[in-house]
């Protein structure tokens, strides 16, 4: 899985923020790749458990809109990163904001919707979850190629047009 994540990530990360030169190439220490894949569910967990009470103390837009806002500023920490420290937090803010949207998301969804449409919905909400998921790495294939920071800077930063898209 850790080679996975570098692979991934692409070369210019690993060029980025490698640990050590192994075989005489900059490599990504284990530790390192799997907090990078781990924090951001960290991340979604607690924003899960803190949209929940935001949702219910001052509803469910405001609760979206934190999570936009959380999830912006997550996307500017991973792009604008420049050492693992900063881009494990940007990883583990944006995750808070991921546990927004799918926390108060399909919630919000199934409120407003007409009975009859409830469902079409909710598993609308779940689709563009999925298709999110392809589109990310339809990214990562494109800008995989490359070996600066834009490699993994490029992905990341994508990510803003949907957050443009959610908010206009």
């Amino acid at each position: 899985m850790g080679e996975f994540i570098a692979i991934a990530l692409g070369p210019g990360l690993v060029n980025h923020c490698s640990s050590y030169i192994f075989e005489g190439k900059p490599t990504l220490a284990a530790s390192w790749q799997a907090a990078f894949n781990s924090v951001s569910s960290v991340g979604q967990f607690f924003g899960g458990f803190f949209c929940s009470w935001l949702a219910d103390r001052f509803g469910r837009r405001p609760a979206l809109l934190t999570g936009l806002i959380l999830a912006t500023g997550g996307i500017f920490g991973e792009v604008f990163a420049n050492t693992k420290v900063e881009f494990l937090i940007g990883k583990f803010i944006l995750g808070n904001g991921l546990g927004f949207y799918l926390t108060v998301g399909p919630l919000y969804c199934s409120e407003v919707s007409p009975v009859v449409l409830r469902g079409i919905t909710t598993a609308g909400v779940n689709f563009a979850i999925v298709i999110g998921q392809l589109l990310s790495n339809a990214a990562i294939k494109g800008f995989g190629g490359r070996a600066d920071s834009w490699a993994y800077r490029g992905p990341f930063s994508l990510q803003l047009i949907f957050v443009g898209k959610s908010h206009g």
